[in-house]
């Protein structure tokens, strides 16, 4: 592992995991709830419905606790920004100057657009898990009707797909926490004012491959070169190449 290294903020992603595996815990039992009413007839298009209805009232509360998880995100980010400037080279620079003396206040005039782009991917996503859980609930209902499966057999098979839809939340978290994490990375390099960064990463058993092979190599921050942070699960970061600073 690097000895300098910009920290993943895995105390949100573990706040953000646990608000999201509520809302596919929350579903479930609504789920479980209207599979025990059900007689393989029009009910299952009926709790369907009521899956659906209720499945927008748990996005709009995960959605409502996005503003104290980005600004959560940020604080951190900004702080290892200033730690990886002091170790790098870059604590003269002007954008980091700014930084210690305003504080970490979300008052940058990118932040409000950033977010917003940023909450309604977020909106986008949940929605989209959302809809395949209770497709797939629904599917498998069906499945179990052709079948002439009894109640019993019907729980059991919706049972281990909530295994499955607790691994898909987890997938959205690291997606969530980890685009919006890149991004703020991103800007601190332009904030920053260099026209290249440094490619490191966390070089452990985790990292791809492609990426050990990208370890500190000097790419101009205007390419079409994957940022770090950008691909799913990647917690690569961006030394800023303070020399190129404008």
């Amino acid at each position: 592992m690097n000895d300098v290294s910009w920290r993943f903020p895995e105390a949100t992603r573990r706040d953000v995991d646990r608000a999201l595996q509520l809302l596919v815990r929350d579903l479930v039992v609504r789920m479980r709830r209207n599979t025990k009413r059900l007689k393989f007839d029009d009910q299952v298009s009926e709790a369907a419905a009521d899956n659906e209805s209720y499945a927008e009232e748990l996005i709009s509360a995960f959605i409502a606790l996005l503003p104290t998880f980005a600004l959560s995100i940020y604080k951190f980010n900004s702080k290892e920004f200033i730690r990886i400037a002091n170790k790098t080279g870059g604590k003269n620079n002007l954008a980091v100057l700014l930084l210690i003396g305003r504080g970490a206040n979300a008052g940058e005039s990118w932040y409000a657009p950033k977010y917003h782009v940023w909450r309604q991917m977020v909106r986008d996503s949940i929605r989209k898990m959302v809809d395949n859980i209770i497709d797939d609930w629904e599917m498998q209902v069906r499945l179990a009707e052709l079948h002439e499966a009894d109640q019993k057999r019907l729980n059991a098979i919706i049972e281990r797909r909530f295994k499955v839809y607790k691994n898909w939340a987890s997938r959205r978290t690291s997606g969530i926490v980890g685009a919006w994490n890149s991004v703020l990375m991103y800007q601190r390099c332009v904030d920053a004012g260099v026209t290249h960064y440094i490619w490191r990463g966390q070089l452990d058993d985790r990292e791809r491959e492609k990426h050990l092979m990208w370890e500190k190599k000097r790419i101009a921050l205007t390419s079409n070169h994957v940022f770090p942070g950008e691909e799913f699960n990647c917690r690569c970061w961006a030394q800023p190449d303070w020399e190129t600073a404008k």
